[in-house]
C-alpha cells in the first residue's frame, strides 16, 4: 500500500494468505489516474482515522470491478416477477443490486419475501 501511494513498484518477497499468490504492479498504471489520486486520498484519510491502516505490511490485492446489470427482470412488491410466478429475481444479475452488500441486503429481502409466498 505504502508502494501505491508512493507511485513505486514493491519490491522483495510479497507474502499474502491470497492463494494464488501476488505479483507486483503498478496499479496506478491500471487503473484510471483519476482512480487511482481517489485512492491515495482515501486511504491517506482512512489512516488518519485508523492509524496504522497504512504500513509496510498493508497490502492491496486484485482490484474489484464494480457494475450493475444493464438489464433488469420487473417484479412486484413482494418481489415475485411480473411475467414469471414463482420466480424471485434477486440480487446483482436481475438489476436489483450494484455491488456485494447491497446484493446481499437484496437477497434477504427476497427470502423473507419467498418465505412468506411459501407460508400462505
Amino acid at each position: 500500500m505504502r508502494d501505491f501511494i508512493a507511485g513505486r513498484n514493491s519490491k522483495g518477497e510479497l507474502r499474502s494468505t491470497y492463494k494464488p499468490g501476488v505479483t507486483s504492479a503498478r496499479l496506478d498504471r491500471i487503473l484510471p489516474e483519476f482512480a487511482s489520486t481517489a485512492l491515495r486520498a482515501a486511504m491517506a484519510d482512512y489512516n488518519k482515522r485508523m492509524k496504522g491502516f497504512v504500513s509496510e505490511q498493508a497490502m492491496i490485492v486484485g482490484v474489484e470491478s464494480k457494475t450493475s446489470a444493464p438489464v433488469s427482470l420487473p417484479r412486484s412488491q413482494t418481489f415475485e416477477s411480473l411475467s414469471h410466478p414463482g420466480l424471485f429475481p434477486t440480487g446483482e444479475g436481475a438489476g436489483f443490486a450494484g455491488g456485494i452488500v447491497s446484493a446481499a441486503l437484496d437477497g434477504v429481502r427476497v427470502g423473507q419475501a419467498v418465505i412468506a409466498h411459501v407460508l400462505t
